[in-house]
């Protein structure tokens, strides 16, 4: 049809070639799963919750990083799926996760178990019984600002940023949960 395919129809592509079973692939954003992906660490599942681990599997690995739409992202992306062949999920370093499954129903129920994991191993590592009291009504999307090439009311630093070839999106992001993460290292 008319409809551009997503620009990581390269991460999508290496899933499906890699998982013969894979008949669903969803990229997301979702809060804690991006907030996690800051960290490149894996996603204990089965430490976390056996039950979810059913879903997920019993790690979701962190690809290492790869700007958008690269190579070298599909490449972290593949070489994560190796390390643990039985995942459902992948964390992408500092940018969201890639969820797959046999149909809509599963790929969106591995969603559901990678952020319920995300958010619990969040609290685990952060040490928080009232995390900065957001749990409830925290979404991401409320602590981002997305500056595009074409705006031109871009602030200096994003104008430097944009002089690097491949750069066409900068998200600055400010949520307290990662402001919190980040000192944790």
């Amino acid at each position: 049809g008319d409809i551009k395919p997503s620009s990581e129809k390269g991460v999508h592509a290496a899933i499906y070639k890699r998982h013969s079973k894979a008949n669903f692939v969803i990229h997301t954003h979702q809060d804690y799963a991006t907030d996690l992906s800051s960290l490149a660490l894996p996603v204990e599942v089965g430490l976390i919750d056996p039950e979810l681990a059913l879903i997920t599997g019993d790690v979701v690995p962190c690809a290492s990083y790869g700007m958008n739409a690269t190579s070298r992202l599909i490449g972290n992306v593949d070489h994560a799926m190796v390390s643990q062949p039985h995942a459902k999920a992948i964390l992408m370093q500092n940018h969201g996760a890639v969820c797959y499954g046999k149909s809509y129903e599963e790929a969106f129920s591995v969603i559901r178990a990678l952020e319920e994991a995300c958010r619990k191993q969040y609290h685990d590592i952060a040490k928080l019984t009232d995390p900065l009291q957001l749990d409830e009504e925290y979404s991401l999307m409320d602590y981002m600002e997305i500056y595009h090439k074409e705006k031109p009311d871009e602030k200096a630093v994003h104008q430097i940023l944009f002089e690097h070839q491949g750069v066409g999106c900068v998200v600055e992001i400010n949520s307290p949960y990662i402001y919190k993460y980040s000192q944790y290292g």
